[in-house]
């Protein structure tokens, strides 16, 4: 059994969009390259059409079925950054099957987000999709989190975070670039909160249960 400790704070799309299959999700995990799959696929000639920088990781399953859910995997973890060299990484939700990893120098958030989006629409099955979004790993802290483009709250993240909202959230967390926290309870999705949290510029976010209670944590 793989082992999710690895992950002291983390976004539970993925999680949560997999809750019935965690069982069968976390079979026989498997890391591998994207050189390495085509080799195995292909043979070695295929190789040659495939650049070997930047390096991209995936995370699945041996069956391939259900395999995303091991990216909260202290082990699955583990390899990726060897074979990324790399202490910190994005995560591209490619759909409930697999997730790809890749590292964060010379990428941009933005493009990486219209890249999940567009995919998604043209390449994944609607059930097989876990949303438009890019996670960010740091090894430092251990934390797995959404990420916002360069530009803060982009249309997309905006569209994105109000879906996430469609359900009241009774208690809203927002983490101050220094770490400190700051509760307001009993906060209810109304318009003009949502008119706030539109005007708000965030690395990250996350929503969750926690004893029942419905959660919105924001990091500036």
């Amino acid at each position: 059994m793989t082992n999710a400790n690895a992950i002291t704070v983390f976004d539970s799309t993925i999680f949560t969009a997999l809750a019935d299959h965690l069982n069968e999700g976390r079979q026989n995990p498997m890391v591998f390259t994207m050189r390495e799959m085509m080799s195995q696929l292909m043979g070695e000639e295929a190789l040659e059409s495939i650049p070997e920088e930047p390096v991209q990781v995936i995370v699945t399953n041996e069956a391939r079925y259900f395999g995303a859910v091991n990216i909260y995997s202290e082990d699955c973890i583990k390899q990726v950054q060897e074979k990324l060299h790399a202490n910190n990484f994005y995560v591209l939700p490619s759909s409930k099957h697999e997730v790809i990893c890749v590292p964060t120098e010379g990428m941009e958030i933005d493009v990486l987000l219209e890249m999940v989006t567009d995919i998604n629409q043209t390449q994944v099955m609607k059930e097989d999709r876990l949303g438009n979004f890019v996670l960010y790993y740091d090894g430092d802290t251990r934390q797995l989190v959404k990420v916002a483009g360069k530009k803060g709250v982009s249309e997309m993240r905006v569209e994105q975070l109000m879906d996430m909202l469609a359900q009241p959230v009774y208690t809203v967390i927002i983490v101050n670039e220094n770490g400190y926290e700051e509760d307001y309870e009993d906060w209810d999705m109304d318009e003009v909160t949502r008119d706030y949290i539109n005007g708000i510029r965030f690395e990250a976010f996350d929503i969750y249960e926690q004893d029942d209670c419905r959660i919105l944590k924001i990091w500036l």
